[in-house]
């Protein structure tokens, strides 16, 4: 279509005062095209005497190439598997259809617009484009697009295809607009005219990621990196930094809207979420926010702020940020962590309060990974020797220990702060044994002491090392290899004889000083019974004493060490053994169905009892997020008690850990499912926007409009009885008396389906309802809402038997028409199956109209009128019949407000069916592809004896159904003689996949 549409806003004053206006074309959408827009650059005219400004179109009732030249039009965009059916809107009021009239294979529509409406949109402005978006009820809406042209520049925008799908572009950048927010910050359209070629197509876009994200680190000076793992010291300042890229390195450019910007987003789990900005158009301007603060009082990680100097602009890609932000690591120590860090690209300058607003989303990275980040707080821990034999210089024997970031360092320091010797590590190293690696000369005036560092910056200071002389025959000995003085892997002896040969060597834990009340004797060596060898005047002994008291039961064991010479015997060494491999005793105070979902939230105490080492730490933490709570220990250190709050909706795994003072762990866990949201209700198709003051009137067909409910966590409930109706009257609240006031489908879990029950809807009258829907779902928890409904139980009629009316033998005459409650729509009046003469928007409860058919009263026309309320209800008043003539009519209706008969499998439709003159019975015959899923579609209707039929009847589309179009047969038989009539519908898309993108 090469012919422009100008600005509405000229065309009342251009075509008010150049266009002679005739009566009686503002009603008929093929005459007002053929009078004004055939040979006309404008499709537009005002009417002064209504204040509308109309619009005529013409297009091809089948096939691609349309030509509708007018503002209103409706496309579905698609993006992957989601589709949406987009609705023309015009500020928020619909354009409003006065005649749609198919004639000559070409459909003829009239619409019209407030004129006073656009002066008031608009403000006077003509030099505007309005391209308007938003989404609503999981459609996106949009307005007409009324384009300015002025001095001959068109005000941009153009619409192209290519062989696998179309993208609309401008000039000679490809936008991917995957929002509603995204179209509307698009450019505007260059070619209106192109666009309209879209009329009633698909626009496909292509549902690739173009963002994404690399180069992730934390930083820090307490932040260690290991086998995939950050071990991070407690209450540390940490940068976490992250950038953000486009695959394309054009698409920044070639597929993005000018406007984009670029976020970095990072956080734990689900929970409290961090943003930083990397890119705002046209400039680099970092800074950073909260999205969201999670429901726990422990927050694992807290902003401090951004790191600009951080933040970088790679000139080798103009397309990647790196940003960093700066943040306090709160997790308390042996804790974990799962930070997930993502990239987005926006269009707008202030970052969304809720990640689950999509609005302004055009892009995010499609990546599932996180970094593990664990708490480690605690100091390396050490067995050093308090007492060493040593004349002026000796090897100091060290074991270090660290089970998290591992050692970095160890040293041997004087008392006044100087470093006599040090070892180094460059990887995580968990255990070290000194061996010979540190040998001092011993300075008089000073003490030792050894230090050790772990990765992350905790530190081990040792008490001071005493030197001794030693004398003759003497026993140093140690224990290592513990954890707080429990559990030592290694014991360690050192004999020296002086001038008498070792005879004997003994290690043993006596029965009064041990839980066991037996002798345990470890070592038990000498030279007589040739167990050791003579001539020594040196001896080391090492060996592990849970080898040893493995069987035993935990508690202290105190143990000697002695050895004797030929003549001399030593001083026995006594260590003190403390055993305690008995982990700690949890339990849970709690009396829930984990299997059952709840809507309240769980306050639950826990104990954990020690029989030793006493208890050292516990935890509680669900889905990755710690909570913190009330805990206290007796004054013995053996037990504690907790109490809880478990607050997160969803599923929550909820694990207690508990630690002993000797490592000894406990884990009890269970679930919590948790559920204090609302259910959704949602009224759409002919409910859709129903409120008190409305004034629009449905039919019984139109009440058997689908209600949905959803609920994302716990699901609906089977439960049928607790889906309940009432009604609101006068200020008081009754329950409808049905057994079962709705029909219910469940779609899955998750969604429901209601239908208002035929019970009830065959019972209701013409009238005004506050219908008040509740259901509940599997917590428990309840919702309602009103739904105002003016129903129109009633056909209009026909009366042509009063005086001076229809003649019907001349086969002229006047015909009044009524409707009592939602008012006239339109008339048809149809002669030999044609329309001869209608009326439409007529919005009257009565009308009185003259036929005249008297050239045919010789000639027994079949002759009648179609009368349509504004409810939809329909009524044929019969003025003459030919007795051997049979009239069938059929066609598929949606049951809410769509025109179109387009359908998702799953959904519902109308057949109605007309018939007037003498057969046998009438059939319904559906395509076998949708008969194959539901058997009872096909029906017959027995009409002998009757000379007129009316019927509507609903059926459901099968969720299996294939998209494309079908085919009705509806067959009239009467004697060997057939008639048939053949109403079309589309199916596209299953309802099926709606629920699923609710879902995501």
């Amino acid at each position: 279509m090469s012919k422009r549409i100008l600005l509405l806003l000229f065309l009342c004053c251009v075509f008010c005062s150049s266009k002679k206006v005739y009566a009686g074309t503002y009603d008929n959408a093929y005459t007002f095209y053929n009078k004004w827009c055939e040979k006309s650059d404008v499709p537009a005219i005002y009417n002064s005497n209504d204040g509308y400004i109309y619009f005529g179109s013409k297009g091809v009732t089948s096939g691609t190439n349309v030509k509708y030249k007018t503002v209103g039009y409706s496309i579905t965009l698609s993006v992957g598997a989601k589709k949406d059916k987009v609705e023309v809107k015009l500020g928020g009021t619909y354009i409003k259809d006065v005649s749609e009239i198919k004639k000559n294979g070409y459909t003829y529509v009239l619409r019209r617009v407030k004129y006073s409406r656009l002066l008031t949109l608009f403000g006077g402005n003509k030099n505007i484009t309005w391209n308007e978006i938003y989404c609503k009820n999981n459609t996106y809406e949009f307005d007409a697009i009324m384009t300015v042209e002025e001095g001959g520049n068109s005000l941009c925008g153009k619409v192209s295809e290519s062989s696998d799908y179309r993208t609309i572009s401008g000039e000679n950048n490809a936008y991917l607009f995957r929002t509603a927010a995204g179209i509307k910050a698009a450019r505007k359209w260059a070619n209106p005219s192109d666009l309209d070629s879209f009329f009633d197509k698909t626009v496909v876009f292509p549902a690739k990621n173009y963002i994404d994200i690399r180069n992730q680190k934390i930083t820090g000076n307490n932040v260690f990196f290991d086998s995939d793992i950050y071990y991070v010291k407690p209450n540390s300042t940490i940068y976490m930094s992250v950038e953000s890229f486009f695959y394309d390195s054009d698409a920044a450019v070639m597929k993005f809207h000018p406007n984009y910007n670029i976020y970095s987003v990072t956080g734990w789990g689900d929970n409290q979420k961090y943003y930083t900005m990397q890119k705002r158009s046209g400039g680099n301007i970092p800074y950073s926010g909260l999205i969201a603060d999670g429901t726990s009082d422990a927050k694992p990680i807290t902003l401090i702020d951004t790191d600009i100097n951080g933040t970088t602009v790679y000139t080798d890609c103009p397309f990647a940020f790196s940003s960093t932000i700066r943040c306090r690591f709160n997790v308390p120590d042996c804790n974990r962590i799962y930070i997930k860090n993502e990239g987005r690209v926006y269009y707008n300058y202030e970052y969304p309060d809720s990640l689950n607003n999509k609005n302004n989303l055009c892009d995010v990275s499609n990546n599932d990974g996180s970094i593990c980040v664990q708490s480690d707080g605690k100091a390396p821990d050490a067995d050093v020797p308090k007492n060493l034999s040593a004349i002026s210089a000796s090897y100091i024997p060290i074991t270090a220990y660290d089970y998290d970031s591992g050692i970095k360092s160890v040293g041997i320091y004087r008392d006044d702060g100087k470093l006599i010797s040090n070892k180094t590590f460059e990887k995580r190293v968990t255990e070290y044994n000194s061996d010979k690696d540190f040998y001092i000369v011993i300075e008089s005036g000073y003490r030792y002491y050894v230090k050790i560092t772990d990765n992350v910056g905790n530190i081990y200071n040792s008490s001071y090392i005493e030197f001794t002389s030693p004398k003759a025959h003497t026993v140093n000995a140690l224990l290592s290899g513990g954890i707080n003085g429990y559990n030592h892997k290694k014991l360690s002896a050192q004999v020296y004889g002086g001038n008498s040969e070792i005879a004997a060597f003994l290690i043993l834990s006596e029965e009064d000083e041990n839980p066991l009340g037996e002798r345990v004797v470890f070592v038990n060596q000498s030279v007589m019974n040739g167990t050791m060898e003579s001539g020594l005047y040196s001896y080391s002994y090492s060996l592990n004493p849970m080898n040893y008291l493995n069987n035993c039961p935990d508690g202290i064991y105190n143990i000697e060490i002695i050895s004797g010479g030929k003549y001399v015997s030593s001083d026995p060494v006594e260590l003190t053994y403390k055993k305690d491999v008995t982990s700690p005793e949890v339990t849970i105070h709690k009396t829930i169905d984990e299997s059952k979902w709840h809507r309240s939230d769980l306050k639950f105490s826990y104990t954990a009892n020690d029989n030793l080492s006493g208890i050292a730490s516990a935890s509680v933490m669900s889905n990755n997020q710690i909570y913190t709570g009330e805990t206290t220990v007796n004054e013995s250190g053996m037990t504690l008690s907790g109490v809880n709050t478990i607050d997160t909706e969803g599923v929550n795994n909820v694990v207690i850990s508990v630690s002993d003072n000797a490592g000894n762990l406990s884990y009890k866990s269970f679930q919590y499912m948790l559920d204090k949201t609302i259910p959704e209700i949602t009224f759409s198709g002919a409910f859709a926007g129903l409120d008190e003051e409305n004034n629009v009137w449905l039919s019984k067909e139109k009440l058997k409009n689908p209600i949905y409910m959803y609920d994302s966590l716990s699901g609906m409930t089977t439960n049928i009885s607790e889906y309940k109706a009432f009604m609101s009257k006068n200020g008081a609240i009754r329950e409808l008396a049905y057994s079962k006031p709705y029909k219910i489908k469940r779609t899955d879990s998750k969604n429901v389906t209601l239908y208002l029950s035929d019970e009830w809807i065959n019972d209701s009258e013409s009238g005004s309802y506050d219908f008040i829907v509740r259901g509940a779902d599997v917590a428990g928890m309840e919702t309602s809402s009103h739904l105002y409904i003016n129903v129109d139980a009633e056909s209009p009629y026909a009366d042509s038997d009063y005086q001076g009316g229809w003649d019907s033998k001349q086969l002229n005459g006047y015909v009044t028409i009524y409707d009592s409650h939602s008012g006239i729509s339109s008339i048809e009046v149809y002669c030999n199956g044609q329309v001869s003469d209608s009326y439409y928007g007529v919005n009257q409860k009565s009308k009185k109209i003259y036929i005249n058919h008297s050239e045919l009263k010789y000639k027994n026309p079949v002759l009648y009128i179609k009368i349509t309320d504004n409810a939809g209800n329909i009524y044929d008043h019969i003025l003459a019949v030919d007795k051997d003539y049979i009239l069938l009519e059929a066609d598929i209706k949606r049951i809410d407000n769509v025109v179109q008969p387009i359908f998702m499998a799953g959904e519902n439709g109308i057949l109605r069916i007309r018939f007037y003159g003498s057969a046998d019975y009438i059939k319904v015959f559906y395509p076998e592809s949708l008969t194959e899923h539901n058997n009872k579609l096909n029906i017959e209707y027995d009409v002998k004896n009757r000379d007129s039929f009316i019927v509507s009847r609903g059926f459901n589309i099968p969720v299996k159904a294939k998209n494309g179009p079908y085919r009705v047969v509806v067959k009239a038989v009467k004697g060997d003689k057939e008639y048939n009539v053949y109403p079309e519908f589309e199916v596209y898309g299953c309802v099926t996949e709606k629920f699923r993108t609710r879902i995501r």
